[in-house]
């Protein structure tokens, strides 16, 4: 076997591993938007196992029957193209962060919206420490899954939480400092 029998990829093969790299791409995306929060706040066996097997899916359907180093190359290449569209249409506005506890109290709304239940909550809580709501201003949804808390009684601007979704309905009882 020689290399250059791995380096003829057609132009038709090669259009199709564009295409199949960007709408798997795409549709990860898509897919991770919607339960991503759920597989990072949940660092179980199970979740680890999901990211791995989407990889794997993503990875072998972008790459066709015969993988190849052109193929990769290419895939890789387009990934890596639509991962930049996809950054510079991105908007900054606030909302990334969701609040999940307000001043002690479960957001049952923004664990649903994220698809987390209360034990995925309260692990988080007591991998901190904390065993009661009560001391418990905020607990954040951080963009990448984390869960940030912010004890009761912690000094607190409002410029601290200006990118969490309806920063401006959070109880005034929280804020400590201007």
């Amino acid at each position: 076997m020689n290399l250059g029998d791995h380096l003829d990829l057609s132009a038709t093969s090669a259009l199709a591993v564009v295409l199949t790299s960007a709408v798997m791409y795409l549709l990860l995306v898509l897919l991770l938007h919607q339960w991503g929060a759920r597989l990072s706040a949940s660092r179980s066996s199970r979740s680890t196992a999901t990211i791995v097997v989407l990889g794997a899916v993503v990875g072998r359907a972008s790459l066709g029957l015969q993988p190849d180093l052109e193929a990769g190359v290419l895939a890789l290449c387009t990934v890596l193209v639509v991962m930049t569209l996809l950054g510079l249409r991105r908007p900054a506005a606030p909302g990334g962060v969701d609040a999940v506890v307000v001043a002690g109290s479960l957001r049952h709304d923004a664990l649903r919206r994220h698809h987390l239940s209360e034990a995925d909550v309260w692990t988080q809580l007591r991998l901190r420490g904390i065993g009661s709501l009560e001391g418990v201003a905020l607990a954040l949804l951080e963009p990448g899954g984390e869960i940030s808390v912010i004890a009761a009684g912690a000094p607190l601007e409002r410029r601290a939480v200006a990118d969490v979704r309806d920063a401006d309905q959070l109880p005034p009882a929280l804020f400590t400092l201007a």
